[in-house]
């Protein structure tokens, strides 16, 4: 008798889109690829199942995007590998410039761009989508954040992020003086792409159950 096997599909996948867009909203560069879902997402989800909070009663929730400086090695253009048990951002664990994008529960921006390493990053507010896609195999949460012209760089100046990831609140410290992003959820290392007072970025998250 042949032995039965059953196959499971990877229970969460994610893709990652980053578009650089010029003053009048046209798409002059864009990256697209599949992200790691980190380790510590198998954390994050186990506490929401078993009904943890993540603190003084607040659910715990996906609720940060955070890109970073540091996800390339030498040369700007050829991104760093990831490891699957990374706990953050290379740049987070390296105390260089971040640029955090917090929101509630209804997808409402809470706050942006308090890394004290990344002075005067913004005067605007960023724009934040979330929204739910449904198919016959899989449900599909999407992410999307727009960051204007005059946000996310550094003092006016340009910066060349590298990097991005999506955390929980759980374990998460807002306070600058003792920040902690959260428990890692997903993570992409990719190309620079140049954020200055001349561009927006626009970044598109999809995390597939």
């Amino acid at each position: 008798m042949s032995e039965m096997k059953e196959h499971y599909r990877k229970p969460i996948e994610g893709v990652f889109k980053v578009e650089q867009l010029d003053k009048d909203g046209n798409v002059i560069d864009v990256y697209e690829s599949s992200n790691k879902i980190m380790r510590d997402s198998k954390l994050s989800m186990a506490e929401v199942m078993s009904g943890t909070l993540a603190g003084a009663g607040d659910p715990l929730f996906i609720n940060l995007l955070v890109l970073g400086t540091e996800g390339h090695n030498e040369n700007l253009l050829f991104p760093k590998d990831i490891d699957y048990a990374r706990k953050d951002l290379f740049a987070k664990e390296l105390n260089k410039p971040t640029y955090p994008i917090r929101w509630d529960t209804h997808g409402n921006l809470e706050d942006e761009g308090y890394d004290p390493n990344l002075p005067g990053p913004h005067t605007e507010s960023s724009t934040i989508r979330i929204y739910r896609e449904s198919s016959l195999d899989n449900e599909t949460i999407v992410f999307e954040v727009l960051i204007p012209k005059e946000n996310g760089n550094n003092a006016g100046g340009p910066v060349a992020y590298t990097e991005a990831a999506l955390y929980t609140s759980y374990y998460q410290n807002n306070d600058p003086n003792n920040l902690h992003y959260g428990t890692i959820f997903a993570m992409r290392t990719f190309p620079a792409k140049i954020k200055d007072s001349a561009t927006e970025l626009k970044i598109t998250w999809r995390i597939i159950f």
